[in-house]
């Protein structure tokens, strides 16, 4: 009973919003503590709405097409928060209106509890990494320091100590999992990026060589795999981060209370998490989010960047598969499941003979038609975003070279002009460049442009723009009252 004042004053004072709704479950807004970390959200942006479900977060796709928000907070406990659900998550975001894009930059808020979930919407809205700790190769360039253990060679790491002072080494000085975990403790990286092995309660630093695990909701170094602890746990540390698993398996699976996206979101300041709630084999999902966020510092921020891999992945798949815009992979909840027989489940579907259509199955480009509507298939929604999805995460600016892109927004649409500063630019063209004009547009169609550019209602894509032999300019116009 103490929960319904606070609960009718949540849905009493819900008004529409531009910008932000927070969509949760009946139950998880029954609960004293979970209705907290919706009305902190609430406190955070003005006048969001409030919508709930009662068994799936799909149900909330009609009061969202109502209010049409730009961010969506979805807050949900940890048991509710499994496989089936981030794919939910994916499927709600792409169905607020007709066109088959995502509609919505949106994000789970969960946490080992709900004070754990609370955490992470204390303090600033935005974060600069100006530190970084990976376990696979990124750019150091947009930071100040950092520290990358090689999953290219066993043993070699390097260190960024300062602009124009970095140095490999071709031999650890200690265990991996120990370097990791001082560097963290010392540095306090605001970027974090992971890969190899990983499972829902770990994962290994590269080539086996170590390994952080869960424990009482914090994360324990150990010497290697199931071994011995090689460092004290990590105490908490508030410092804002995120955090990239964008090459383990299974490290964005909630799967009960105590996991690595609790741990990370809960005492170890993460803010936005991006990971696989499965294996991981393909890549689109997680490594073309880095690249498109690391690609082009600070053009974008990190929710901005998974909603652009999410529709540039959604067109590459329709491109295949027109009528792949509902196939649903059918994943348990539960356990790992392993990608071959949803393989082969997508391959003897009328999805396989509409992908392959007038080729010879056993010619090349038919296998990989095959590999690449699998994979999509496989990544497209299993990929889970955490984290309020408004937070601005992006890495310090660097001023592009070789081209200008700028957007133009008028009453009946919106123009984006690439001009290229010279002939050898243009041969070399851009990387898919994306925006976001600054209202809806309503029926948008693309009246001049490259055919395979990605016309939405509130995001223009266009895919490596390069202009005609002879021409420094690529012009698109998309039209929409």
């Amino acid at each position: 009973m103490r929960t319904a004042p606070l609960l009718l004053a949540l849905l009493a004072a819900a008004a529409p919003a531009a910008d932000y709704a927070v969509a949760v479950s009946e139950a998880a807004l029954a609960d004293a503590g979970w209705a907290k970390v919706v009305a902190r959200l609430r406190e955070r942006h003005p006048g969001a709405e409030v919508v709930t479900w009662k068994a799936s977060p799909l149900e909330a796709r009609e009061a969202l097409g109502r209010a049409r928000p730009r961010h969506l907070a979805i807050v949900a406990p940890p048991a509710e928060a499994g496989r089936r659900f981030v794919a939910a998550c994916h499927r709600l975001s792409r169905g607020i209106d007709a066109d088959p894009w995502p509609d919505v930059r949106w994000g789970i808020v969960t946490g080992r509890d709900a004070a754990a979930a609370l955490r992470q919407l204390e303090g600033p809205s935005a974060v600069v990494p100006r530190v970084a700790l990976a376990t696979t190769g990124i750019d150091l360039g947009p930071h100040e320091r950092g520290l990358i253990l090689s999953d290219g060679t066993k043993g070699r790491w390097h260190e960024k100590r300062a602009p124009g002072d970095e140095s490999g080494h071709p031999e650890l000085p200690r265990a991996a999992a120990a370097l990791w975990a001082d560097y963290f403790r010392a540095q306090r990286p605001g970027l974090l990026v992971t890969s190899s092995h990983g499972f829902q309660h770990g994962f290994e630093t590269p080539f086996g060589t170590g390994f952080l695990q869960v424990r009482d909701g914090t994360l324990v170094p150990l010497d290697r795999p199931g071994g011995k602890p090689a460092g004290e746990p990590l105490a908490d540390d508030p410092t804002p981060r995120v955090y990239l698993p964008v090459g383990n398996c299974l490290v964005g699976h909630v799967d009960g209370p105590d996991c690595v996206v609790t741990a990370m979101m809960g005492r170890l300041g993460v803010r936005q998490m991006v990971g696989y709630t499965v294996v991981t084999w393909f890549g689109r999902g997680g490594w073309d989010l880095l690249a498109t966020w690391q690609g082009r510092p600070g053009a974008h921020n990190l929710s901005e960047a998974f909603l652009i891999n999410q529709a540039r992945m959604e067109q590459d798949l329709l491109r295949l598969a027109p009528s792949a815009a509902g196939y649903d992979l059918r994943l348990p909840d539960t356990g790992n499941p392993m990608p071959e027989p949803a393989f082969r489940r997508i391959l003897a579907s009328p999805l396989a003979a509409e992908a392959l259509a007038g080729l010879d199955p056993r010619s090349k480009d038919a296998q990989e038609r095959a590999r690449q509507l699998v994979g999509l298939l496989w990544d497209r929604e299993t990929v889970a975003f955490y984290g309020d999805p408004a937070f601005d995460a992006r890495l310090a600016p660097r001023e592009e070279t070789g081209w200008k892109a700028t957007l133009e927004e008028d009453a009946s649409g919106a123009t984006v002009t690439v001009r290229f500063a010279d002939a050898a630019a243009a041969a070399k063209g851009a990387p898919d460049l994306a925006f976001f004009p600054t209202r809806r547009l309503a029926n948008p169609r693309l009246a001049e442009g490259p055919a395979d550019t990605l016309a939405a209602d509130d995001l223009i894509l266009l895919r490596s723009p390069r202009p005609a032999e002879g021409k420094l300019e690529v012009r698109v116009r998309v039209t929409g009252g």
